[in-house]
């Protein structure tokens, strides 16, 4: 039996859910709990909302999948980051935007009793998109297209969807000297 909890955090609209078997149990936005507009932090009470909805233990949990893959397109953010805000007063933000991201393991692991067995997954967060449309529309094979202000350094992509895998074919990656279509 695996049990997943998807977490969209440290990105507009944090929210969190809880998947068993490939059935959604429980979803919901932090904004709908905290009441502040398009929430962008670090989404505890959906977590544990979504926990009580489903009727799970936290130690039940085999899986969590985040959103991000601090990794993808790493050398188009470094350089874009360093051509626009490495001597800007937005430094100490985007670099704490980044610790966070790539340390919400540890956060994680410290609010919630998971378990030693619980396996986490960093997901490139165009993959996320297309994922939550693709597995459970029952399509054999499909195309995923997401358009995205920005997620994980890309604006769009084009994917190829066939025997349960993702893969993607195309995408535009932010530049720091301009928009290229890779």
């Amino acid at each position: 039996m695996k049990i997943i909890l998807g977490i969209n955090s440290y990105h507009a609209d944090s929210s969190a859910c809880i998947v068993k078997n490939g059935k959604v149990l429980a979803a919901i936005e932090e904004e709908r709990i905290n009441r502040i507009k398009h929430w962008a932090g670090f989404p505890e009470k959906s977590i544990k909302e979504c926990i009580r909805l489903s009727g799970i233990n936290c130690n039940e949990i085999t899986d969590i999948a985040i959103n991000t893959k601090p990794t993808s397109n790493l050398p188009h953010k470094f350089l874009f980051f360093f051509k626009n805000y490495f001597f800007s007063k937005k430094i100490l933000e985007i670099f704490f935007r980044y610790k966070k991201r790539i340390t919400i393991k540890n956060l994680l692991l410290k609010e919630f009793n998971f378990g030693n067995r619980v396996r986490f997954h960093f997901i490139d967060h165009h993959i996320a998109h297309i994922s939550s449309a693709y597995y459970p529309s029952n399509f054999e094979k499909a195309v995923g297209l997401t358009i995205d202000g920005s997620g994980d350094f890309s604006t769009l992509t084009i994917s190829e969807c066939s025997k349960n895998q993702i893969k993607i074919i195309k995408k535009n990656i932010i530049s720091p000297f301009s928009w290229n279509f890779l």
